[in-house]
Order: structure tokens, then C-alpha cells, then sequence
């Protein structure tokens, strides 16, 4: 009795199924990956946070931007000493990662981006906003002569809104707003006044691929906590952390160190 081989097409037809299988498996190894990227890097902006709050315990305030290129690892002030003006030489950069003790890039090899209040490289005629304690920009500030650092008045206090807000500082929406703008409803908003935002862009790095994505990179006052997309024009995979006014008083207060003009009540 004689043995039939396979046939052509029948090898062709397994080859097939063959290939199928292990593109899936190569997927399926793809997207594990991917998720234990994006833990792994969840842990690293866990830990930046824990080190800007320590960082504002031990020194009084927050770092500037590092805005060299390439990036040093250095906050950068203008030390201006004709006004005893130290503000920083732009509000958005890298974190200055070498002040912190942290590492320089994220999972993806790329910087982590810094933008703070936006008034801290603002130079007003006489009086810098970020030396100002009734400006949110003071809690920048590196200057511990009278009335130069932030306080428990500094803004934002209180109920949120008008000068109580604080100018220059962030709006954060979230992750189910049709758009991230002036426009945005108060109920998809996550921050009102957030004075410092990090972000991690993800292995995309620095260019983004949707509208919510855009929006971390444009320098202006608004981020979008968008939710974790891989659909084609609505990819996000950034990962981003902010500070507001009330977790720099709180560390403050945690290392025991206190603040002066402690805030009486409205009347």
C-alpha cells in the first residue's frame, strides 16, 4: 500500500496556519510587553513625584525647568542680580533630574517633560512674580529674603476661582471630555490650578498622534488625562503626574518645618 504525501496545497495551507499562529503569538508577546513597559513606568513617575515633594522638604521650593539642549540635568534661572531676581529662564523643560537624584529618561528612553507655573519666568517691572508670595509662581522661588517665598496664603486657597485660582497655573482634563480647552465643562475637569506637570510621552515619545496627545505638547495651560487608546487617530499612551499648591503646603507641613502667615478664615 502506498503513502500519499501531502500535497501542495495542503502544505501551503499550513504554512498558512503556521504563519497565523505566530504572528499572534508575536502579538500577543507585544502586548505584554507593552503593559509591563507602561507599569514599569508608572512606578518611575510614582517615584518623581515622591522626589519633587521631598525635594520642596528639604530646599523651600520647587525646581525650574531644565531648558538647556541637550538636556543637563539642571534646573535654569535667569540670576538676574540687578533685581535679586532668580526666576527661571522658561516655565516648561526637562526635569531637572540630576537636582532630584533620579533617573534621566523614562522606559521609553526619552526626558520626562516639566512645565510649571507659567508666570515664573515672568519679569515684572520692580517685583518678579515668582519672588511674589500672593503669585501661585512663588513656590519656585530659591529666594529666602522678606516676602519672597510662597506662604500658607499663597494662592491657589480656598474655594477655587478668580484670584483664589491663581494665575499661570494648569487645567487638567480628563479622561471622557470631547476636547481639552477653554470650552472644556467644569464637570471634565480633573485640576483647576495645577502648578507643576510631568509627563512621560510614551514609546511614541515627542510626537503625537491624536488630538489628546497634541495637547501634552503645545506649552499652553492645559494636559489631557486621556484614557490608554491604540485605535488609529485616537492613540494615547502618555502617563502623566501634576503638583497643586495644596501638596507642597502638605509636605511642608509633614517635614515640620511650617510656614509663615498661616491663612484667617473669611469672614
Amino acid at each position: 500500500m502506498k503513502q500519499r504525501g501531502f500535497s501542495l496545497l495542503e502544505l501551503s495551507i499550513a504554512i498558512v496556519i503556521l504563519g497565523v499562529i505566530l504572528y499572534g503569538i508575536k502579538l500577543s508577546q507585544s502586548s505584554i510587553r507593552e503593559f509591563d513597559s507602561h507599569k514599569v513606568n508608572k512606578l518611575l513617575m510614582h517615584d518623581a513625584r515622591q522626589v519633587l515633594l521631598t525635594f520642596v522638604q528639604v530646599n523651600g521650593f520647587l525646581p525650574c525647568p531644565d531648558t538647556d539642549t541637550p538636556a543637563d540635568g539642571r534646573e535654569n534661572r535667569k540670576n538676574d542680580d540687578t533685581d535679586n531676581s532668580q526666576a527661571c529662564v522658561r516655565h516648561y523643560g526637562g526635569l531637572p533630574y540630576l537636582d532630584l537624584g533620579i533617573s534621566d529618561k523614562d522606559e521609553w528612553w526619552s526626558g520626562l517633560y516639566y512645565s510649571v507655573n507659567q508666570d515664573t519666568d515672568n519679569e515684572a517691572a520692580g517685583l518678579d512674580d515668582i519672588a511674589n508670595p500672593n503669585a501661585s509662581a512663588s513656590y519656585f522661588s530659591n529666594r529666602f529674603t522678606p516676602n519672597s517665598g510662597f506662604d500658607f496664603n499663597t494662592p491657589p486657597i480656598g474655594v477655587l476661582g478668580g484670584p483664589r485660582r491663581g494665575n499661570g497655573n494648569f487645567v487638567i482634563c480628563n479622561d471622557v471630555t470631547a476636547s481639552c480647552d477653554g470650552s472644556t465643562p467644569n464637570d471634565d475637569i480633573i485640576e483647576h490650578a495645577a502648578i507643576a506637570v510631568v509627563v512621560s510621552y510614551g514609546d511614541n515619545g515627542n510626537a503625537p498622534r491624536s488630538p489628546s496627545e497634541t495637547e501634552n505638547t503645545d506649552n499652553d495651560d492645559y494636559f489631557w488625562q486621556a484614557r490608554r487608546n491604540i485605535s488609529s487617530g485616537q492613540e494615547f499612551d502618555d502617563q502623566l503626574f501634576w503638583l497643586t499648591g495644596y501638596d507642597v503646603k502638605y509636605a511642608i507641613i509633614r517635614s515640620e518645618k511650617g510656614l509663615p502667615d498661616m491663612p484667617v478664615p473669611s469672614p
